[in-house]
């Protein structure tokens, strides 16, 4: 089974939405946090370190200077680590969201840009999500391809794909959880 559509950003929104409310999805994706909480634990580290200095005779200006210019260089930091997260669809996919194709086969999930081309087995998949108007097949905790419903004729195709796709799904876990069975 195959689709072809275009990818708008209410897709690439009603993926941040399904994302942000799914607990166990967001506490998978630490690595912003872990980012942050290394910023902040450092920020602890130096402001006693610029205090000791200015204790030991450091001039109150130049300790002055230690702390703003540090309180600078982590806020930067933490902008960066924010607006790089944020902006990563943007920067690097720019201009493939054109002409996107989605292939399912009992073996395989295929999905075509004209920049990527990616075909993934089942067993590789880690979640298949559905609302009303999308699937998401998440490959990592923080990463999904979204299939739109615009993009079939009908919901009863749409849902049609989503069924075949959860059946191929379905099997491979199965696989990978019990690979091989006990023959007597």
């Amino acid at each position: 089974m195959e689709v072809h559509f275009e990818m708008l950003p209410a897709d690439l929104a009603a993926f941040q939405r399904y994302w942000g409310r799914h607990q166990t999805l967001r506490e998978a994706f630490f690595s912003r946090a872990a980012v942050l909480g290394v910023l902040i634990a450092l920020q602890f580290f130096f402001v006693p370190v610029v205090l000791h200095w200015y204790m030991d005779g450091l001039e109150l200006g130049r300790a002055c200077l230690w702390l703003w210019g540090g309180q600078l260089v982590f806020w930067v930091a933490v902008f960066l680590v924010v607006k790089v997260n944020t902006n990563t669809y943007k920067t690097r996919f720019k201009g493939s969201n054109k002409e996107i194709r989605m292939a399912i086969d009992p073996e395989r999930l295929h999905y075509f840009t004209p920049r990527i081309t990616q075909s993934l087995l089942w067993k590789a998949i880690e979640k298949i999500g559905v609302t009303k108007n999308y699937a998401f097949f998440f490959i990592q905790p923080n990463a999904a391809f979204v299939l739109p419903c615009r993009a079939f004729a009908d919901r009863e195709a749409f849902q049609t794909f989503v069924d075949t796709a959860r059946r191929f799904y379905d099997g491979a876990k199965a696989f990978r959880d019990e690979p091989y069975e006990e023959t007597a």
